[in-house]
């Protein structure tokens, strides 16, 4: 066993194309966010039908969330993990000879799966390279995947739209991929895949039976549970933000659509400097005290989610969207980190589905409903209250989560808890 443990690669190279992977998703993922005006015009819809390009994508992530971890669990992380990439390289390229509106949204749809794949599978690698003490920092960087891939879609968007019109982006976004595919084929190996052969025919041999009941560890644990209600709301906030906030300063400041795009990813230069940082800092911070820094984090996403579409000026506006994106880019690694310190290892992969489907929700739920809130009232502003409602909720969930695992410490909360030793991977 030792021998094969020694044949994996570098636990951090595994986890740089991981994260690479993710990013190249998050690339096709928010795409429809710097060429929403362009949709909007050439096919002559509301701007309720051009968010739905991105709620049907996060629809996809929610469907795929719920039974993401059995199939991870039958079929393996790395082959699940490929195949996630590959099928979404596939539905851009099918994208961008889509006819019509309608093949368009199929396209999202499908690209939705492996966005649900990448919520699911990239904390489970990290979960499994690193030990829970040292969990912290690369779950931390690896939330930077979705703010990276915003910062340079749009920006490419800027570049590519006006010479080869919106569509280019599609085919854009297929190259960043086929880049990702080859990379995690040939170094993402994970402990998992390598023993799953060898646990199963001792399984048989044995006669022992497979560990049952991972769904019900997790939907009768208040703090898993309650964790992706957090993580739902900061989604629901953000999401809100990243599908529509070009359009509203188009809409209501009259900036034209490339400023308007760069002022829209201001917050991405703060969040990854946030997730360069905190990763460290959380590392050093006892797992105990992580809830007390969540419940902080939904307090910021409450205030910035509200009042960025209410500020009098852009100044004002870039603050609120720096408080949320404080809040949103650092919940997502807590919540990913916190998973496995509430639930048994055999229900991780489950937790992070969990998370997913929050996420999904949050997604999905946030450009619909404020969307109508904008087309029936005309007023942006207005926005403020679905999201003022939903993160509130979330604020609840989050003195939950204190309550239930500040308690005692997460280690008594979670007896048997992930955790990976450090002969576990190369280090």
């Amino acid at each position: 066993m030792q021998e094969t443990r020694s044949s994996l690669p570098n636990r951090w190279l595994v986890f740089v194309v991981a994260v690479i992977g993710s990013i190249c998703v998050a690339v096709s993922w928010f795409k429809i966010t710097g060429t929403m005006v362009f949709i909007k015009g050439e096919y002559g819809i509301d701007i309720t039908t051009a968010g739905s390009l991105m709620s049907i994508t996060a629809l996809a992530n929610l469907l795929i969330a719920l039974p993401g971890g059995s199939i991870v669990s039958k079929f393996g992380v790395r082959k699940v993990w490929l195949f996630g990439i590959a099928w979404c390289l596939a539905f851009n390229v099918l994208g961008y000879f889509a006819p019509d509106f309608t093949t368009l949204a199929i396209t999202r749809f499908c690209e939705g799966i492996s966005v649900g794949f990448v919520f699911i599978i990239a904390p489970v690698i990290i979960t499994e390279a690193f030990p829970a003490e040292k969990r912290g920092l690369p779950m931390t960087l690896w939330s930077i995947w979705s703010t990276v891939g915003t910062l340079i879609i749009l920006n490419l968007c800027n570049v590519f739209t006006p010479l080869f019109g919106w569509r280019s982006n599609w085919l854009v976004a297929a190259a960043f991929l086929a880049v990702a595919l080859v990379l995690n084929f040939l170094f993402c190996k994970v402990q998992s895949d390598m023993d799953k052969s060898v646990k199963n025919a001792e399984a048989k041999q044995n006669g022992a039976p497979k560990k049952k009941g991972a769904w019900g560890a997790c939907l009768r644990n208040p703090a898993c549970v309650c964790i992706c209600i957090v993580f739902f709301a900061a989604i629901f906030a953000f999401n809100v933000y990243t599908s529509y906030y070009p359009t509203f300063l188009q809409s209501t400041l009259g900036i034209p659509s490339a400023d308007a795009n760069s002022i829209s990813t201001v917050h991405t230069y703060w969040m990854i400097f946030l997730c360069l940082t905190f990763g460290f800092a959380l590392n050093k911070i006892a797992n105990k005290h992580h809830p007390k820094i969540f419940l902080t984090l939904t307090f910021f996403v409450v205030a910035g989610g509200t009042l960025m579409w209410n500020m009098p000026s852009i100044p004002l506006d870039i603050v609120a969207i720096l408080l949320c994106g404080t809040g949103m880019q650092l919940i997502g690694p807590m919540a990913h980190n916190l998973v496995p310190d509430t639930v048994a290892p055999h229900a991780v992969p489950i937790g992070m589905g969990m998370l997913s489907f929050a996420s999904g929700l949050g997604s999905m739920l946030g450009p619909v409903i404020c969307g109508q809130v904008v087309d029936a009232t005309g007023s942006w502003g207005l926005m403020a209250v679905p999201v003022g409602i939903v993160a509130l909720t979330g604020i609840a969930a989050a003195i939950v989560v204190l309550r239930k695992m500040y308690k005692g410490g997460t280690a008594q909360l979670a007896e048997g808890a992930a955790a990976v030793k450090e002969g576990g991977v190369a280090a």
